[in-house]
Order: structure tokens, then C-alpha cells, then sequence
């Protein structure tokens, strides 16, 4: 089997996580040198199992799916319905391939080659207040003018408003959901998601059928931290997952700004407290555009 079909195959297969197949590539890469994804490798169910460190009361489930009929149907219907790309692949984002944790596969719909792009990470609450829209719609403008390609996550609140306020000043955006491409979370986004994967890039790391679970958005998020080098928190609580996703970004070395509030005010506190933490704090478009 192809490096590339393998990494595809793990991916929708069940018993295995985002770890143990990053610990089968990276056993691919330093046992076997595979670097071209068209390489045929040769491993039983049993070597995955041992290099990807299942855990045992995984070992039936893993099997039972790697060796199934329904799998190579599930495999055949995703390259069919959707194009992705491999850890392996040169359309794959470089700064993601360097980040923690890389997803080694991402299905797409739209323009792969935005997120080789500049690109901005933009997030926050999803309970904006009117000062988020105002925020971003005064950045924006400047943002798009200069080819900055902006990176969310699809939800209510700053990440669909950073995907909308980008597509009506002309500009480009990815999103990064956290379901299969076939399924819309949430489903007032529906129409958002349709102009995102037609007009610009919609990313994922779930194969087709895979809907909403709670886990799903943390993993999202790490993937959005991996592929920017830039990201501004817009408005956050103080137990916010945009603060999640900013810690993630600084994990993988990338610069983290934020937008100041209101003193007390419960949507600015996260980013008041990341700002005297040294984030950047940004005033005008100017302060995003000289960190590119």
C-alpha cells in the first residue's frame, strides 16, 4: 500500500487516535525512510498496533476496522467525494507540517493553495459583543488589501464574523470545522460553509460521516494554531477555548496578539490578561501588518 493511502487509512479507521498515527509516521519516516508518499510500505495490523502504541482494550476495535470491507468502501467514497492531501504531499501547509501534532491528513474543498498564503488566525467569543464587529470590520479592509488570507474555525460569534467580513471586503478565508465535510456545525452556518468550500478553502481532518463531538473542536483548534504564524484574539472570557487556541499557537511559536477591552468588562478579560502576559496588544491594521 501507498505511505499516502496508509495515512488515509488510519485516519478513518476506528480504535486509533491523532497520537498513534502520528507515531506510525514518524516510524515510517526515521525505520523506513519514507518521504514520498507514492512509496509502497509492507505492515501487519499487529506492527501498527506496537508502533502506534494502541492501547490494549483498543486492539479489537483497530483490527476489526483496519481489516473491514466497510473500510476500503468508506476510503474509496472519500477520494471520490473529496480531495485531501498527505503529510506527505507538497500542497500540504508547511507551517502545519512543523507544528505539534500535525493532522497527516486534511480533506478539503476549494483552494489548497490559500493556506499557502499569508495567513491570519482570527478568534474569540462566540457571544461577540457589537465592539468585536466593530473591530473587525475596522481591520479588515487593510487586512484584505494586503493579501492576508484569514484562518477561523466556522462557529457563531468572532469566527463567523471574521469569515463574513473577509468575503464582503473582497478578501480570502479558510475554516477549519471540527465534523466530516458533509456535515454543517452549527447549522446557521450552512450557507457560510457553502461560499467557504466553493469560493475559498474549507478544511478538515474528519473523513465524510463524522459529526459533531465535543473533542472534535479542541483538535480543531490545534490545527488553527498550526497553521498560522500570526493570530489576534478578539474577544475572549476568562475561561475561553479561544484562550485555548491562543496557548496552542504559543506552543508552536507563533506570535499571539490581542485586542484591549474594557476594563472588566467579562468579554475583555481574557485578552486584557493575555496582553500582561506580552501579547501584542493591536490598536490599527498597521500593528497586524508589520508582524508580516
Amino acid at each position: 500500500m501507498q505511505a499516502r493511502k496508509l495515512l488515509l487509512k488510519l485516519r478513518i479507521c476506528r480504535g486509533i487516535s491523532f497520537r498513534g498515527e502520528y507515531r506510525v509516521y514518524q516510524w515510517l519516516v526515521s525505520q523506513l525512510g519514507v518521504l514520498d508518499g507514492t512509496q509502497e510500505v509492507k505492515l501487519s495490523v499487529d506492527d501498527l498496533i506496537q508502533v502506534a502504541t494502541i492501547r490494549r482494550n483498543y486492539h479489537a476495535q483497530f483490527k476489526a476496522s483496519f481489516l473491514s470491507e466497510q473500510i476500503e468502501s468508506d476510503m474509496a467514497l472519500n477520494e471520490r467525494m473529496c480531495e485531501y492531501t498527505t503529510i506527505f504531499d507538497s500542497d500540504y501547509p508547511q507551517a502545519l507540517r512543523e507544528a505539534a501534532f500535525p493532522p497527516l491528513v486534511l480533506f478539503y474543498q476549494g483552494d489548497i493553495q490559500l493556506a499557502h498564503r499569508p495567513l491570519l488566525g482570527m478568534v474569540g467569543s462566540r457571544k461577540n459583543s457589537q465592539y468585536a464587529v466593530e473591530v473587525i470590520r475596522t481591520l479588515m479592509p487593510k487586512l484584505v488589501e494586503h493579501g492576508i488570507v484569514t484562518v477561523s474555525g466556522l462557529a457563531t460569534g468572532v469566527d463567523g464574523l471574521c469569515h463574513k467580513l473577509t468575503i464582503a471586503n473582497g478578501g480570502k478565508t479558510i475554516a477549519v470545522i471540527g465534523t466530516g465535510l458533509d456535515y454543517c456545525y452549527p447549522r446557521s452556518n450552512v450557507r457560510l460553509q457553502s461560499i467557504i468550500a466553493h469560493d475559498h478553502l474549507l478544511l478538515s481532518e474528519y473523513p465524510l460521516g463524522v459529526s459533531v463531538r465535543k473533542h472534535h473542536f479542541l483538535e480543531r483548534n490545534r490545527i488553527i494554531a498550526g497553521l498560522i504564524k500570526n493570530i489576534i484574539i478578539v474577544e475572549a472570557a476568562q475561561k475561553s477555548g479561544s484562550l485555548i487556541t491562543a496557548n496552542l499557537a504559543l506552543n508552536n511559536n507563533r506570535n499571539v496578539t490581542a485586542i484591549p477591552g474594557p476594563i472588566g468588562h467579562p468579554l475583555s478579560v481574557g485578552c486584557n490578561q493575555l496582553i500582561v502576559e506580552g501579547a501584542k496588544p493591536i490598536l490599527t491594521a498597521e500593528d497586524i501588518l508589520e508582524d508580516f
